[in-house]
């Protein structure tokens, strides 16, 4: 006790002011000569997790519930550690164990409680996801973040995965947004770049997409990933000085065949020539065959495939781009064309 005094007193000293890094050094002098003190042992490890020297906090956690397993200070503080690493679920059964002791200990029920809200929206996101409920998950996500806005293990995991969410869900410009933000405070990770990557094709910002690819081959240039999305990227800017089929139909590109066949009647009843004022008629007409050529390329699994890649796709004999065939003189109205065994007509009245 008399070698310690003098560094006890440096340490309350330092601690009164909340000084850990002052108060560093003496316990480590303190626990040189009492190595089993488990209350400067829980005083360092308390200062540990305060100064995001987690690797201490877990050593002397551990040391202390090693001897005394039934430690509920310890249990908080090694649930603590846990989660400020990210092991979030780890965390949760420190905090329940302690409560199986003590179900009324305040401190661990506030503890369970808290992580455990974050770890729900955490599980939904991914439930979400992987139900392909993008849009859902990516809100999880953020009420996750929201939660614990400044943690530093799950802030950039959460922001990742958000990012990641809004660009499977074709958002274009929140996922641009989201993936921004994350890559702002990441910007080593070379898969948050091709992501935003992927994000901006989704916006239709092809010209950026394809910078983004280039700035990430610069990174990781044996990346199979980066190759590919780079490529992709490449072939879109190329695709937009083409006729955009999804935009005509006001759909998006992962549209299944529902949702086309669903745009195209709803643009089709729009432009029936009851509801077109004659002065119009010509002009409804080349929108007519505009939809009819994208519904046709977009119903056919073949043709969207091919346009999808890039590739040249044959329109009723003819190449993409050279107009609906077929004819719709209004003398009778619109003119239909037949698709998948449908046979699509307008006639006046």
């Amino acid at each position: 006790l008399e070698q310690c005094s003098h560094y006890i007193d440096q340490m309350e000293a330092a601690l009164r002011i909340g000084d850990c890094h002052g108060a560093s050094g003496p316990m480590n002098a303190i626990l040189d000569i009492a190595a089993e003190n488990a209350e400067i042992r829980m005083k360092r490890a308390e200062c540990a997790l305060k100064t995001g020297d987690l690797q201490v906090a877990m050593l002397d956690t551990r040391h202390i519930l090693t001897r005394n397993k039934n430690n509920l200070e310890a249990i908080a503080l090694r649930g603590q550690t846990y989660y400020m690493l990210g092991d979030t679920e780890v965390a949760m059964n420190q905090f329940k164990g302690g409560l199986r002791s003590d179900p009324g200990h305040k401190k661990l029920k506030k503890m369970y409680r808290e992580v455990k809200k974050v770890f729900k929206r955490m599980q939904s996101g991914d439930r979400h996801m992987e139900a392909n409920e993008h849009k859902e998950a990516a809100a999880e996500y953020l009420e996750a973040l929201n939660l614990e806005p400044h943690h530093p293990a799950n802030r950039p995991k959460l922001m990742e995965k958000r990012c990641q969410a809004l660009v499977k869900a074709e958002e274009g410009p929140d996922a641009v947004t989201a993936c921004a933000e994350a890559l702002a405070e990441n910007h080593e990770n070379v898969e948050l770049r091709c992501l935003l990557g992927d994000a901006r094709i989704a916006n239709e910002e092809y010209e950026e997409a394809v910078r983004e690819f280039e700035r990430a081959a610069q990174q990781e240039p044996q990346s199979r990933r980066v190759h590919e999305g780079l490529e992709n990227a490449k072939r879109r800017l190329q695709m937009s000085k083409r006729k955009d089929y999804y935009k005509i139909l006001g759909v998006k590109r992962n549209a299944d065949e529902r949702e086309i066949k669903r745009a195209f009647r709803k643009l089709a009843l729009k432009l029936h020539p009851d509801k077109v004022p004659p002065d119009e008629q010509e002009e409804a007409e080349a929108k007519f065959r505009e939809i009819g050529e994208a519904y046709e390329v977009l119903s056919n699994e073949e043709a969207r495939g091919k346009y999808d890649r890039g590739e040249d796709v044959e329109v009723q004999g003819r190449p993409q781009g050279h107009g609906f065939p077929g004819g719709f003189p209004f003398g009778g109205g619109f003119q239909g064309f037949q698709q998948g065994g449908q046979t699509f007509t307008f006639q006046f009245r």
